[in-house]
């Protein structure tokens, strides 16, 4: 049995020497040519699959502490109280993508119908504001963020419905954006209210439908369009009682499961396209256009022939540091004009090795026959450079499409 394995392992053995030989053997004809050919393909290959495969987001974790849901009609009769929330935004400014945060004021108010009991109350026994179980939940710097209730003592309007507001003013945090899309991407600011002492089975939210809620038209950030103002309210669900197990197993039979109710106000903004395309993509296309001249200039004239294709890509890199300065130093992936200079990167490569190409080609030729080889040199450079061109914007359009 031993003796059948050693032969089997020889036999394996002398077939994968074998094989070995003949690869070396195929490999010793191949042209270097070829070998070059052969490794510009494979680097081509090898960005495109970065470039398309950087377009996918990155999949959220199963295992969240928190999510949320909209009310069920169940539980918008069961619970004790109903407030009606609004909001409207004066000012939002200083959009930060760098710590994803922007700052905002404006007023938040709540209104009731009738006495509500779902509220906190003081030591002393005296019913406190409603207003102020509400929090901010992604606010920041709290040491900084000013919550005003006003008026003191709840208003009793004309129709008859109780209200309190809250003028609130400080820094937001704005988690989702997504910059994959840059120049041209839409970002969401988010602010999002929660009852701060109450459950679900206490007291939920619904949505002041009186048109009051919204937005002011001067709220235009540097850079975006204002495209409108959204209005939700849902029920924030967290795998955690925050220690009132006892309770939560009472009211949601989970000992580790708590529901407040939420509302959610995003502000949608578009940044401009004919800003972004006259700041950033107008000198992208003029330099790399600068480099697709190459045939113009005569054969013989090498050292300006191949310092141009040179000059041009340090230029590139000189122009995407300027830009990479507008976004966060941490992105985990490529925005669209990451893939736009990519591709303009290859096609100044290409034209550089085929400048390099033709130059030592006509340097290798004999005087005389110059004048003929440059001629030659410059209709086969202006057909590889036309074939260049017709590949870049094939992949600008697939990349624009796919991101």
């Amino acid at each position: 049995m031993t003796k059948r394995k050693n032969s089997l392992l020889l036999k394996a053995a002398h077939t994968l020497i074998k094989s070995l030989k003949k690869a070396r053997s195929i490999a010793s004809r191949i042209e270097t040519k070829k070998i070059r050919a052969i490794g510009i393909i494979l680097i081509v290959i090898l960005t495109g699959f970065l470039i398309f495969n950087s377009t996918q987001k990155n999949k959220t974790s199963s295992d969240n502490k928190d999510y949320y849901e909209a009310f069920t009609l169940q539980e918008k009769e069961n619970a004790e109280s109903k407030f009606k929330i609004g909001i409207f935004i004066q000012k939002i400014s200083a959009f930060d993508p760098q710590t994803k945060t922007f700052a905002a004021d404006g007023y938040a108010w709540l209104k009731w119908e009738e006495p509500i009991d779902a509220w906190d109350e003081w030591d002393e026994g005296v019913r406190a504001d409603p207003a102020l179980t509400l929090e901010f939940l992604n606010a920041v710097e709290h040491w900084d963020f000013v919550k005003d209730i006003s008026p003191d003592d709840p208003y009793i309007d004309g129709d008859g419905w109780s209200y309190q507001s809250v003028l609130f003013s400080g820094r937001f945090l704005a988690n989702d954006i997504d910059l994959r899309r840059f120049p041209f991407e839409s970002i969401t600011l988010p602010i999002e209210i929660e009852a701060e002492d109450f459950w679900i089975t206490d007291l939920i939210f619904e949505t002041d439908d009186s048109g009051s809620s919204g937005i002011s038209s001067k709220n235009a950030l540097q850079g975006y369009t204002l495209d409108e103002a959204t209005f939700q309210t849902r029920k924030h669900v967290y795998q955690s009682s925050m220690g009132l197990n006892a309770d939560a197993k009472e009211e949601f039979l989970n000992e580790n499961i708590s529901i407040y109710p939420n509302f959610l106000t995003e502000i949608h903004y578009t940044r401009s396209f004919a800003a972004s395309s006259w700041q950033l993509l107008l000198p992208l296309g003029i330099v790399s256009s600068v480099a697709f001249l190459t045939p113009m200039i005569d054969a013989r004239a090498t050292e300006a022939k191949i310092a141009l294709p040179a000059s041009v890509i340090l230029t590139l890199v000189f122009l995407q540091d300027g830009y990479k300065k507008m976004l966060p130093t941490s992105l985990s992936y490529l925005t669209l004009l990451d893939k736009f200079y990519i591709s303009m990167y290859i096609s100044a490569l290409a034209i550089f090795a085929t400048t390099i190409w033709y130059a030592n080609k006509i340097t290798r030729a004999k005087d005389e026959d110059k004048p003929t080889t440059a001629l030659t040199i410059r209709r086969e450079e202006t057909t590889v450079n036309f074939s260049i061109i017709t590949l870049l914007c094939v992949a600008l359009v697939a990349i624009w499409i796919a991101s």
